[in-house]
């Protein structure tokens, strides 16, 4: 599929680095901090209200899905949504469903298996940028497709840490990296005619475009003299329209007679970029130049120009080969090429001398060299005439396969093409894969001189090469259309017996424990036998644990190769994994049916002696103070003490009298959760004003699920 991709988005990747590489996690943090304030002024997230970004809390599934809607702005939409409830274990009444049944209505999210969405599991990087390009139209699936590639193809993944992989849990942080990329991003202009959500925030909000020249995208859009002031920027804006129209936005800017109010100023020759050398290319109609360092690419068609050319014109002349329209220029990471064609076909350049004029600018450092080289094509009769011939048939990356060729092709699936004309199971295979050969079944993609054949399941076959033997018939043209070869050639997938092993059992997120397996599993909870056989407190834990194992406080899920099992609690039970010993016995099956395991596994979770403390102290309404702990409190108030040691207020008179406070009669005091509440009362005399009130509070409070006790005085100046 990935020259289908690149077809979509071409001008799309160009605007993207390929990797990031930072010293240490401060650097990371301060590139998701920056994406994070940017995505906060553009007011597509919300923080706490304190300017905390909380950076590196993990995302669960429904935020994930709250936060991609936010910054393709579905989220009005999504909270008045009204559909059938999709998935089992979303509550209709909670206030997530409207957001996760909208975003299955419009196939965002399919869930995890076995009809539930994954309710407080946290989501991986590669579900993260899965959900994204489907709410933006494009196909993406993390259980069957390689979604890391495919987001660093659309230049979602350019600015993560190296150290980040497709199945790392998501913080905050990498979600703001991946976003502040993403909404350069337009909507698949194949299903949905739209522009990307930048230019439609800053179609509402132009005052913006200028601030954010520091964040060194506006170059990417508009010609440098535009950027660096507002009234010049509006002037080609109103001249032109909105440049970001569509997926061709960079292409749409204008390329002369812009605004004449001041000239931008000369662009100094600068650094150490230089030209390594020029010559043809193998391709008889293209010419090639080589630089010591990658080059920017966003104005590369101005930057490059054919000034002068000599020899045979054949058909054509000398005013013709100058003019730009008959020519490309592009570039790839250090090299600059020009291709001449005449419609669609490739101009032969044999026997002709070009200069060409260069003034390119480095990537990184933006230093620049210009100049002019002469670039010499022999006649036909210096050169051999070009072959092309097949080479290799080879397994590709992810249930693909490989045609190697010669030479480039072209990559015109009309002119070149292969065709599965078979698909056979061998060794021990008894799978029937017949279907494999099923065009609906795989796909074909042409990038320089591979044929690529992609396989594609569906929700009746998944597909495994595993003991598979392919017969392709292929016919394939060169790039330059002077070649073409035609054939036929088969490959053997060797069968290995699959297996199904047991990895590991480890903690999860949110009070659940993980079953690691060595294969993905059939996720349909009806062929899994997963069972707590015990569950016993060990080292101090003092506290009855057994109803862990009853049936009603434990659910299992399966995703890919791991069994999930998540516990739960009611009115009398709180979960608390803190010195348990849990035994589990497992029955699973692998995906294809092909293999199973079996056995019993235990994990322990040392214990930790809990402890109870005061953690914050402050006014909760006009009449009501708020002393919350660090772990949940014994709600029977006979078991706690509030006593109010001092109330002070200066007015400019002197101090008021609020020792009426103080006394029992005038205040009152509730428990619930991790909090204490107190609420004071006035009367007809008295009245409660806690502003500019400084209060000290003594408390004695225990905790409700262990033995433990917190005492002490809060002070607040309110």
């Amino acid at each position: 599929m990935r020259k289908k991709l690149l077809s979509t988005v071409v001008l799309i990747i160009l605007l993207f680095s390929v990797s990031a590489i930072y010293a240490n996690a401060d650097d990371y943090e301060a590139v998701a901090r920056s994406a994070g304030e940017f995505l906060y002024e553009l007011e597509l997230i919300k923080g706490d209200g304190s300017g905390d970004l909380k950076l590196n809390d993990l995302l669960s599934r429904e935020e994930s899905v709250i936060l991609t809607l936010r910054m393709l702005r579905l989220e009005e939409q999504a909270k008045n949504y009204a559909g059938a409830n999709g998935f089992s274990d979303v509550p209709s009444d909670s206030w997530w469903a409207p957001y996760i049944n909208f975003a299955k209505a419009n196939k965002i999210v399919n869930g995890i298996g076995g009809g539930k969405f994954g309710l407080r599991q946290n989501v991986t990087i590669k579900q993260l940028i899965t959900m994204f390009l489907r709410a933006a139209k494009y196909s993406a699936d993390w259980q069957t497709e390689d979604i890391w590639q495919k987001g660093k193809i659309f230049g979602l993944t350019t600015e993560l840490d190296n150290s980040i992989t497709e199945n790392k849990q998501a913080s905050r942080g990498d979600a703001f990296v991946i976003f502040a990329k993403a909404i350069k991003l337009p909507t698949n202009p194949s299903v949905q005619k739209n522009s990307c959500v930048l230019s439609q925030v800053l179609s509402e909000k132009p005052a913006l475009m200028t601030k954010y020249v520091k964040y060194d995208f506006l170059e990417e859009y508009f010609p440098k003299e535009y950027t660096s002031n507002y009234d010049y920027l509006q002037d080609y804006i109103a001249k032109y329209g909105d440049v970001f129209d569509g997926a061709s936005s960079v292409n749409t800017v204008p390329k002369t007679n812009p605004p004449t109010e001041t000239e931008a100023p000369p662009i100094p020759v600068k650094g150490d970029l230089e030209l390594v050398k020029s010559e043809p290319s193998d391709t008889i109609n293209v010419m090639n130049l080589f630089f010591n360092k990658r080059l920017d690419h966003s104005n590369i068609q101005d930057e490059v120009e054919v000034v002068d050319v000599s020899g045979n014109f054949g058909d054509y002349s000398k005013a013709w080969f100058l003019d730009k329209n008959h020519y490309t220029v592009g570039t790839t990471d250090k090299k600059v090429y020009i291709r001449y064609n005449d419609g669609a076909k490739p101009v032969d350049l044999a026997g002709l001398t070009f200069v060409v004029g260069y003034n390119v600018k480095d990537r990184e450092s933006n230093d620049r060299v210009n100049g002019t080289t002469t670039i010499e094509f022999p006649t036909n009769d210096q050169v051999d005439l070009p072959t092309l011939e097949f080479v290799e048939i080879k397994e590709g990356a992810r249930n693909s396969v490989e045609l190697h060729f010669s030479a480039p092709l072209n990559s015109d699936t009309s002119r070149s093409s292969a065709t599965v004309l078979e698909a056979l199971a061998v060794g021990g295979n008894t799978q029937d894969v017949s279907w494999l050969s099923d065009l609906d079944h795989y796909s074909v993609d042409i990038a320089e001189n591979i044929v690529y054949i992609s396989f594609i399941g569906d929700a009746t076959h998944t597909v495994d090469l595993n003991g598979v033997r392919l017969v392709i018939e292929y016919s394939v043209e060169s790039q330059d259309g002077t070649a073409t070869a035609t054939g036929m050639d088969s490959i053997t997938f060797e069968y290995t017996a699959p297996t199904l092993e047991f990895v590991e059992i480890k903690e999860g997120a949110l009070d659940s424990v993980e079953l690691h397996f060595s294969a993905p599993l059939n996720t349909h909870v009806s062929s899994a036998n997963v069972t707590i056989l015990e569950a016993l407190a060990v080292g101090g834990n003092t506290q009855d644990v057994s109803w862990l194992s009853d049936l009603d406080h434990y659910s299992i899920d399966i995703a890919e190769n791991i069994v999930y099992i998540s516990f739960f609690g009611d009115a009398t039970h709180a979960v608390d994994l803190n010195g348990v010993k849990l035994v589990i016995s497992y029955s699973v099956e692998s995906q294809d049916g092909t293999a199973t395991a079996s056995g019993t596994e235990s994990i322990t979770f040392e214990y930790t002696a809990p402890t109870l403390e005061l953690i914050k102290a402050r006014r909760d309404g006009p009449n009501l103070v708020e002393l919350r702990f660090s772990a949940p409190l014994n709600r029977d108030v006979s078991t706690a003490s509030i006593a109010i040691l001092a109330v002070e207020k200066a007015t400019p008179i002197g101090q008021a009298d609020l020792s009426w406070m103080m006394l029992p009669d005038y205040y009152e005091f509730d428990i619930a959760d991790n909090s204490v509440y107190i609420s004071f009362l006035g009367d007809a005399t008295h009245a409660v004003d806690l502003d500019g009130v400084h209060l000290e509070i003594e408390y004695r409070i225990k905790a409700q699920d262990f033995d433990a006790e917190a005492s002490g005085i809060a002070i607040l100046d309110l």
